[in-house]
């Protein structure tokens, strides 16, 4: 049984959080939440509390074993963009794009 947790309309690019995405995929919930813990930048952050919230599902919830969960997929979707001005130069304005992203972590009992 695979369990699967989604937080919605975090403040950062999906493409940022995929790359800390990929670095724990597949291996033990305890392990990824260790080096999550240590990674200094924003998206470590936020995966850190999904795949905490993730194990507690399971946990209590789906009275899964704690010790055999795995990471068995991640992946971040767009969400809204909201769109601003900037001023440029010779009285010009750049659009600046705020990225949103939907983060979603999935855990199933298994090998690491």
């Amino acid at each position: 049984m695979e369990i699967k947790t989604t937080i919605k309309y975090v403040r950062i690019s999906p493409t940022k959080v995929n790359r800390a995405i990929k670095e724990i995929v597949g291996m033990n919930v305890d392990k990824a939440l260790t080096i999550l813990k240590f990674m200094s930048n924003k998206p470590a952050k936020i995966l850190y509390d999904v795949v905490k919230s993730a194990k507690a599902n399971a946990v209590n919830n789906y009275k899964m074993d704690e010790s055999k969960l795995v990471v068995s997929e991640g992946y971040t979707g767009q969400a809204l963009i909201m769109k601003r001005m900037r001023a440029a130069s010779k009285g010009r304005a750049s659009r600046i794009q705020k990225k949103y992203s939907h983060v979603s972590i999935g855990l199933k009992e298994g090998n690491s």
